[in-house]
């Protein structure tokens, strides 16, 4: 009874959250994520390649990766889609 009452408790989740059952495969890597915390904090791409010790066209393309892994068109779009999904 258990089970099923967390089953449903995650399917009603990802409902209300807006979370598709393909989103839980989805994945990122440690850096793309690290580059998204700091997007989401409000950081430019040039303040997050300071920070993580990279370059502005690495920060740009660990961007460009995830928005394109989520088939959505901005930054602010990956950063809320990432936050429902849980990722950040």
């Amino acid at each position: 009874m258990k089970s099923l009452v967390r089953e449903f408790h995650h399917k009603l989740t990802g409902l209300v959250m807006g979370v598709n059952e393909s989103d839980e495969n989805f994945t990122i890597t440690d850096r793309e994520k690290e580059v998204y915390i700091w997007t989401a904090i409000g950081k430019t791409c040039n303040e997050i390649a300071v920070i993580l010790n990279i370059s502005k066209r690495t920060v740009d393309f660990h961007i460009s990766n995830v928005i394109s892994k989520l088939g959505v068109r901005t930054k602010l779009q990956a950063c809320i889609q990432l936050t429902k999904m849980g990722i950040l």
